[in-house]
């Protein structure tokens, strides 16, 4: 019973993965940045070849073109001789992917491979569509606490605000979908053992209560914006990111999620059910009081306009990038 994990950046999402790995009967490893490619699950035979190519020519189609796979990583134990010959005799990403992942399964004595890309959230109903056995689990958090979390990293707040909303967005298409789980972050923290024991329930897995304790093998990894190490004990936080923010801060990100939307042409082709983050607030249970500070409109508008002509330039040099994006105030 595979599954997947996906959000958005600084949601949880790490966290999770770590807590989840502890179980005797899972593996998940590191971000493979694989399963985000939404091509790859269109048609896979025409497609699969583009992982052996220059990063650049296998990016995600959402909001964020990531770029390239992590499939070499040490961790799952193939080199590059042995990946193509994997890639070249799988007639399918499933018959792929249960393949990659089985020495590893086999190393760590698993029977249940889990893979955690925030991004995952692009395909998860094509991840659906593959099998009944399959499973995703959908990670948020509050969108205020989100960006602040990456503002800190240096992104702009309506990069930022758009990447929320498209990704939440994305999960939320198979949020009817009887294999799908929605996990809030903050839940996960004021109750670690209820919500992880309800994952298990979901994976038909009995909870190991040990999962909840970090173990000292365990391999580290540290942003300075989060707040929760995924490798030290769960732990509630009195404040908010977002509330230790700079007011100049809080008012940017405040206005950026409260005028991103994702352009009306866009979320029909890609059937996204939420166009910006009030209506994603609601499906999601996060209270949105959206304000427009007028003095950051300006250098909103500007960002904005350097990313697009960024990601143009990057990753489209012969064409314009379709910009997914519209602003309303």
């Amino acid at each position: 019973m595979p599954a997947l994990i996906g959000g958005c950046g600084s949601t949880g999402s790490t966290l999770l993965r770590h807590v989840l790995n502890r179980h005797s009967r899972i593996f998940c490893g590191p971000e493979l940045n694989t399963f985000n490619k939404e091509q790859l699950f269109r048609n896979w035979e025409r497609e699969k070849h583009k992982i052996k190519a220059p990063s650049r020519f296998l990016a995600t189609e959402g909001w964020v073109p990531y770029t390239g796979t992590r499939l070499l990583n040490p961790v799952y134990g193939w080199n590059k001789k042995s990946l193509y010959h994997l890639i070249n005799s799988s007639n399918s990403i499933m018959e792929f992917s249960n393949r990659y992942f089985r020495p590893v399964l086999k190393k760590h004595n698993a029977d249940i491979w889990i893979e955690k890309t925030p991004s995952n959230v692009y395909s998860f109903k094509q991840f659906l569509d593959q099998s009944s056995n399959n499973r995703v689990i959908h990670i948020a958090r509050s969108p205020y606490a989100t960006v602040a979390s990456f503002v800190k990293r240096g992104f702009s707040p309506i990069f930022l605000a758009g990447m929320y909303i498209y990704n939440m967005s994305a999960a939320l298409r198979v949020r009817k979908r009887k294999n799908y789980y929605y996990l809030k972050y903050e839940n996960l923290l004021k109750d670690p053992e209820g919500q992880i024991s309800e994952i298990a329930r979901f994976l038909n897995l009995k909870f190991e209560k040990k999962i909840l304790v970090p173990q000292e093998q365990e391999e580290k990894e540290s942003i300075n914006s989060w707040q929760n190490q995924p490798n030290q004990t769960i732990n509630r936080n009195k404040k908010s990111q977002f509330e230790a923010a700079p007011l100049k801060v809080q008012r940017a990100i405040v206005t950026a999620l409260s005028v991103f939307k994702i352009r009306s042409k866009v979320a029909r082709k890609k059937s996204l059910p939420s166009h910006d983050c009030e209506s994603v607030c609601q499906v999601l249970g996060y209270d949105f009081k959206p304000k427009i500070y007028p003095a950051t409109l300006k250098s909103i508008k500007i960002d904005l306009a350097q990313d697009y002509l960024k990601r143009s330039l990057k990753f489209y040099p012969t064409g314009w990038f379709n910009f997914l994006a519209e602003l309303e105030y």
